[in-house]
């Protein structure tokens, strides 16, 4: 059992700005988007819970572009974009199995931005899924959402043999008009949306203190919305390749190792009613992030963690005609950081959490 894994906190000792939603809210309360899983959380507004393109996100007031999104301990850059663009993470809830939401700032772990907050989700292994004696599982569902009018379906395989631990799925959203939440009525305008997931992940366990983890996840969103001659599509598309490396080795070394490549195509096309109402985007992501973790007694327990992380972004932007967009010029960003946290706990009741980026 790697040593980050006995250290996770409970709900009932997490500090008052962090909220855990573990697998078991998640399979009582069945969201059928991540946004769908926060709508119940204090100080955190929602806007478009319902559809992975228009989700917002605020936290204690805070701007979407102020918060920080992580997906099994990467952080996800493209999600910081305005106006038509996405600003908030794809991710299956099928295969979620605990969502962090941690309100405010305060830790120097998660890069630069995330004034407002930082939202982590840990995805599912087969170990998640297996049930107890069992090597092998298969699991289908298929159902009914009349809030959107949708109609969903999902098919997952998984197992573990020996070291090895694997999961492929894939789910299907079919969704028509949705029920305004002003006035309970469904609305009039037309609207098709379309939304598909695929999801594969491959764990290799060779001993007990280490473990290595390759991820793919393909994800597209169709939007239609709007009357023939006053209609508004939308087109999304990403890829997601990442990878880790966990080793853990007394309390001194606990090391996590995280990379990941992120392609995302997003278009958006309402000619029908205004010729330039149009953008295609292409935004290439490329991160890493390595920390360790040390625990030991000094005058009371300090958990220090430091490393550093990296990141290089491509973005390129046309309009209707195919030139490059003004308002969203080709651009490249870098960013790296070096970090050092230390949890030092006084006593059960107070811990200082001193910080340096």
């Amino acid at each position: 059992m790697l040593l980050r894994r006995e250290l996770k906190k409970k709900l009932n000792e997490a500090p008052s700005s962090l909220v855990v939603i573990t697998d078991s809210q998640l399979e009582q309360d069945n969201p059928k988007t991540l946004g769908d899983a926060l709508l119940d959380i204090p100080n955190v507004m929602m806007e478009a819970p319902d559809s992975p393109v228009f989700t917002r996100i605020s936290i204690r007031g805070s701007d979407s572009d102020q918060i920080t999104y992580l997906i099994d301990g990467v952080r996800q850059d493209n999600y910081t974009m305005s106006g038509n663009r996405p600003a908030f993470m794809f991710a299956d809830p099928e295969m979620i199995k605990q969502i962090e939401v941690r309100r405010g700032g305060g830790s120097s772990l998660y890069g630069n931005g995330g004034i407002g907050g930082t939202i982590a989700v840990t995805t599912k292994t087969a170990a998640d899924l297996l049930k107890p004696g069992r090597d092998f599982g298969a699991k289908l569902k298929a159902g009914y959402n009349n809030d959107a009018d949708e109609f969903g379906q999902a098919a997952w395989l998984y197992g573990r043999k020996g070291p090895v631990d694997a999961v492929i799925g894939f789910s299907h959203r079919d969704g028509g008009k949705v029920i305004s939440s002003s006035n309970g009525k469904r609305s009039k305008t037309p609207r098709n949306a379309q939304y598909d997931s695929f999801t594969s992940k491959l764990s290799f366990t060779p001993s007990d203190d280490s473990i290595f983890s390759i991820g793919y996840n393909y994800d597209e969103n169709k939007l239609d919305q709007g009357r023939t001659d006053n209609e508004a599509k939308y087109r999304l598309k990403q890829h997601r390749l990442s990878g880790s490396w966990e080793y853990s080795s007394g309390d001194w070394v606990d090391l996590v190792v995280n990379m990941q490549y992120m392609k995302l195509d997003n278009k958006f096309d309402g000619t029908s009613y205004n010729d330039e109402a149009y953008f295609k985007d292409k935004f290439d992501s490329y991160s890493i992030n390595t920390q360790n973790t040390s625990v030991f007694e000094f005058g009371g327990t300090h958990s220090l963690t430091y490393g550093f992380d990296a990141s290089l972004n491509k973005q390129k932007a046309t309009d209707v005609y195919g030139r490059p967009d003004r308002s969203r010029p080709k651009s490249k960003g870098y960013d790296a950081g070096l970090f050092i946290q230390d949890e030092y706990a006084i006593n059960p009741y107070l811990t200082l959490t001193p910080v340096l980026r």
